[in-house]
């Protein structure tokens, strides 16, 4: 882990350089798959982040409705499969923040941009996306 931990913080190095970010926010998971899974991987990699910059993790996001697992799904199936499935919670923490919004995958987009619409709509100032790994 060690390992990891060192290369994820030296590729990440120009994004927290060149940003000013205020708070890193971790997608969220159904209730359900995080009682199942018993972690968040997307907040596992932010808290890698944390602790190598002064900055805050906040679960300002939060996951209120079940959907298929995006793998399954082509593109605009992903979009509409994710849509209106996360809300704000605490919005005050990120009003006028600028924000990293962080996730394990990205393949077409669909679930950062869905947490990106959401967080802009509730008053963030920027959010800019990280993922860990590109999917096919």
């Amino acid at each position: 882990m060690n390992l990891f931990r060192k290369r994820l913080i030296d590729f990440s190095g120009e994004i927290f350089a060149s940003k000013s970010i205020d708070i890193i926010v971790p997608v969220p998971l159904y209730n359900s798959k995080l009682r199942e899974r018993s972690f968040n991987q997307s907040e596992i990699i932010a808290k890698i982040f944390l602790s190598n910059y002064k900055l805050r993790l906040v679960n300002a996001l939060e996951k209120i409705k079940w959907t298929e697992p995006q793998n399954r799904l082509n593109k605009y199936e992903r979009q509409k499969n994710i849509k209106n499935t996360f809300a704000v919670r605490g919005g005050e923490d990120i009003c006028g923040k600028k924000i990293l919004l962080v996730d394990d995958v990205f393949t077409t987009g669909s679930t950062l941009n869905e947490c990106a619409r959401i967080l802009m709509r509730a008053g963030a100032g920027l959010v800019y996306g990280f993922a860990l790994a590109r999917g096919a």
